[in-house]
């Protein structure tokens, strides 16, 4: 009932629009929700995939969705970047870290009720903290349907995804390499310079023993850039600081932090689990 409705609403008017990429992507997906419940889009960081997501939910108001993403600080730049191209945001979505997810008892998941789950960067589900509470979450909604989103299909290079929660059913892959021939993003630049991460501890309050406060008012770009990269434990910073120790000791205790420490981390952009590049 829910993938006749889908298919139905394709036809309407919106506000958002595609390009012609994702629109493709976008008709792949309503296409084979009506066949199945669960369906990836594959695509390079920069084409728009969360513009996908954005129109399913502006088509189908009726339908609460559940939007789950690596950090609050990802989810509010795909926000903002909608918010650019003049239309609105949908209101049925409900956002979440897996982070968050994962403190969460299956008590307090059964009171989600979503139509539609999101899985955003999707091939970190697979993680052995995160992917339980995601597996818990699924099996407890069994009728949802469910759209994953991710610039890759494998996590560590070894484990496709693609096929272990979306049964290989891919609506949409375009590789990096593809995205640049076809012009839908300018082909790289590199650049190569040595400079310091930062002039003083000061200048951006990042230390060892620096209060969360201060985390929070200074360097918060920088911050995001770090975290959600593979930050070596032993990298130091120029003048001799532990930084990669300091944002490893943030990650192994995150199940000792309340709800308030977790989100305000989450606002600067952290990640709870590394990224394989």
């Amino acid at each position: 009932m829910i993938c006749h409705c889908l298919s139905k609403q394709i036809k309407s008017t919106m506000s958002i629009q595609l390009y012609d990429h994702n629109q493709k992507a976008y008709d792949a997906v309503v296409s084979m929700l009506a066949e199945t419940n669960k369906v990836v889009v594959v695509h390079p960081t920069g084409t728009g995939k969360s513009f996908i997501v954005f129109k399913l939910c502006e088509e189908n108001p009726s339908k609460k969705v559940l939007w789950l993403s690596p950090s609050e600080y990802i989810f509010k730049t795909q926000v903002e970047n909608l918010k650019a191209t003049g239309a609105d945001v949908p209101q049925n979505i409900q956002y979440m870290t897996y982070a968050r997810l994962m403190r969460m008892s299956e008590s307090e998941m059964t009171e989600f009720h979503p139509d539609i789950v999101v899985l955003d960067e999707m091939h970190r589900a697979g993680s052995p903290r995160w992917g339980e509470s995601v597996k818990s979450l699924l099996s407890l909604n069994p009728n949802a349907l469910i759209l994953g989103l991710s610039a890759i299909r494998y996590l560590d290079n070894q484990r496709d995804m693609a096929e272990e929660f979306f049964d290989g059913n891919v609506a949409s892959e375009i590789t990096l390499g593809d995205a640049i021939v076809r012009g839908i993003l300018n082909p790289p630049k590199y650049v190569l310079s040595v400079f310091p991460i930062r002039k003083n501890k000061d200048e951006l309050g990042i230390s060892l023993r620096v209060r969360l406060g201060e985390l929070l008012h200074n360097g918060r770009e920088v911050l995001s850039a770090i975290w959600q990269s593979n930050v070596p434990v032993t990298y130091r910073t120029y003048d001799g600081l532990w930084l990669g120790r300091w944002v490893q000791r943030q990650r192994l205790k995150t199940t000792g932090m309340n709800g308030n420490q977790v989100m305000r981390l989450e606002q600067v952009g952290m990640v709870w689990e590394m990224q394989a590049i």
